[in-house]
């Protein structure tokens, strides 16, 4: 008898074990997604250190926009001039982000119809890649 309580009480124990390992899971992704989600502004600096933050972007320059779709960057290369900002937007159903291959500059990563955006106050070329799939590449060219 004795044997037989203990075996019905892990079976009763099973579920509510189940049921709390699953609600932490989900807690978990939910904040992971709340980190990665919205839109997101960085500032190449001279010095190669980003400076991250939300809102939009500061220095009064143009604003080129490239979209993310059919697993490819639109337009691949885009050429500014130096205080303008590019914005990247993905209208594909993959997370994506934008970074630079020397990893100076990033957006978050970002779902479909979010955006983030780069203000670049140095000239250069910048190669930039989506680190979700490497095989998206660009380039930024700052005159």
């Amino acid at each position: 008898m004795t044997a037989h309580t203990k075996e019905s009480s892990r079976r009763r124990f099973r579920p509510t074990l189940i049921l709390g390992v699953g609600l932490a899971i989900l807690a978990i992704a939910l904040v992971l997604v709340g980190c990665s989600s919205g839109s997101t502004t960085t500032t190449a600096a001279p010095s190669g250190t980003p400076t991250t933050g939300g809102g939009a972007a500061g220095g009064g320059g143009a604003t080129v926009e490239v979209k993310m779709e059919g697993m490819a960057f639109s337009a691949q290369t885009v050429t500014i001039k130096v205080g303008d900002t590019v914005n990247w937007t993905n209208m594909d159903q993959a997370p994506h982000n934008a970074t630079a291959v020397d990893k100076s500059w990033k957006t978050s990563t970002f779902a479909t119809g979010e955006s983030g955006s780069v203000t670049f106050t140095t000239a250069g070329t910048f190669p930039y890649i989506c680190t979700v799939h490497p095989n998206m590449t660009g380039t930024v060219i700052v005159q």
